[in-house]
């Protein structure tokens, strides 16, 4: 896989799993579940950050790349593994959770549901959080580089 590769699959995995994320708090919790009112807003607001942080700097890289760029090198397999993993993992460990919610298992309601998406929020946040800059870096870092692209010598 190439370096393009991989920030073109990040992108998109956080992109489409922050917007399940998202519905799926909003419908399955909140419209048809067990969760009335402030909880369902409370709930997808805490499982939302860290994703969403993400699933923006993939926005961007991917509307900065309107026009076809070059593929970059081909990146290591653990590489790969590691970047597409960890946002994954953080998806569906927040899915996990609300569905466990849905289906109250073991009577697990709003408390519990708040302390697991504060867990998996503060663990993931880390990992994310350096995929993101690594993968996409802060925005002025790559205007800078596309500004240096388009003027002529």
């Amino acid at each position: 896989m190439t370096q393009r590769g991989v920030r073109t699959t990040v992108a998109l995995i956080t992109l489409v799993g922050h917007f399940v994320v998202f519905a799926f708090g909003l419908f399955a919790l909140g419209l048809m579940g067990p969760l009335f009112g402030s909880d369902v807003l409370q709930t997808v607001l805490m499982a939302t950050p860290v994703l969403g942080v993400i699933a923006m700097a993939g926005l961007k890289y991917i509307l900065a790349s309107e026009t076809e760029q070059p593929e970059g090198e081909r990146v290591g397999q653990a590489f790969a593994a590691v970047v597409i993993l960890f946002p994954t993992a953080l998806i569906l460990c927040i899915l996990v959770v609300f569905l466990a919610a849905y289906f109250q298992v073991n009577h697990f309601g709003p408390e519990q549901l708040r302390i697991y998406i504060g867990f998996i929020e503060t663990f993931f946040g880390v990992y994310v959080g350096a995929i993101s800059d690594h993968l996409f870096g802060p925005l002025d870092r790559k205007r800078g580089a596309v500004r240096a692209k388009r003027q002529p010598a």
